[in-house]
């Protein structure tokens, strides 16, 4: 009877581990990457500016002097990015039609649903505030399905 009750209590601390590891981590990404929005440059602009502050010891003649480039550079990416889109979906239409000829009927359908949702990211992060730039090293952004 012990045998099995400590079997048992062994099996939950590791299952209570796997849980606070699990929800620790969800609400970590959560909270560090909460401030990238597409409608919202410039908040990603600050995380940024941070990150280059605290590994390059900016000055803050430096900050203020880089700021404005940094917001440039997202503005000029966001239009870069409102230009190709169409290009990017043809390309993608037509890579995926060549894919096709591979593939079984329910694999063509499974293509075309994760193309949607590919095309579908594209566009919301190329929306009119802009593409927020990727955590660099980091996981994909929050809402962003994992791939398969």
């Amino acid at each position: 009877m012990k045998s099995w009750k400590f079997k048992l209590g062994i099996v939950g601390v590791f299952a209570l581990g796997l849980v606070v590891g699990v929800v620790g981590t969800g609400m970590f990404f959560h909270y560090s990457y909460s401030e990238f929005s597409p409608t919202r440059p410039e908040q990603a602009a600050r995380h940024i500016m941070g990150r280059l502050s605290h590994e390059l010891n900016l000055s803050d003649e430096q900050k203020e002097a880089i700021q404005p480039i940094v917001m440039d550079a997202f503005t000029q990416m966001r239009q870069l990015r409102n230009r190709l889109t169409p290009e990017i979906e043809a390309l993608m239409a037509k890579s995926s039609e060549r894919i096709k000829q591979h593939l079984t009927p329910d694999q063509q359908k499974l293509l075309d649903i994760h193309n949607a949702e590919v095309l579908e990211r594209w566009k919301r992060f190329a929306g009119p505030g802009g593409p927020p730039p990727p955590p660099p090293f980091g996981p994909p952004a929050p809402g962003a399905r994992p791939a398969r």
